[in-house]
């Protein structure tokens, strides 16, 4: 039962440099020739690498991170004015939830109403 598990087989392809290639997993039995398919190169992975350096350099993302550099610095000014303009546009409706809220005026009335009677000579003379 061992030997029928796949076995990974390397092909030199070059015995005086001593390269290897890799041919991948060969199952008993199986012949291998030129005609398989063989592994690409890894192109793409070298012109990704390629940009990734000369990315960070480039002129859109230079200034793009100089924005989002520039923004992170003034994020806490921006959270001040914004709650300055909060305040400043809904102010009169603050000051009237806080007058409901205290009964601010109703104890206002109170103040202006004329006090009660509370003896004789408190009271308003009748002509």
């Amino acid at each position: 039962m061992a030997d029928s598990l796949p076995i990974k087989a390397e092909r030199t392809s070059d015995p005086a440099t001593g390269e290897a290639e890799h041919v991948g997993p060969v199952l008993e039995g199986e012949l291998i020739d030129d005609s398989l398919p063989q592994p690409r190169r890894r192109k793409l992975r070298r012109g990704l690498a390629r940009w990734r350096k000369r990315a960070p350099r480039a002129e859109p993302v230079t200034r793009a991170r100089s924005v989002v550099l520039y923004r992170v610095r003034k994020a806490a000014q921006d959270v001040a004015r914004l709650v300055w303009f909060v305040l400043r546009g809904n102010w009169r409706w603050l000051v009237k939830f806080w007058t409901w809220a205290t009964y601010a005026d109703l104890r206002a009335d109170a103040r202006r109403a004329p006090s009660p009677v509370t003896s004789k000579h408190d009271a308003p003379r009748r002509s």
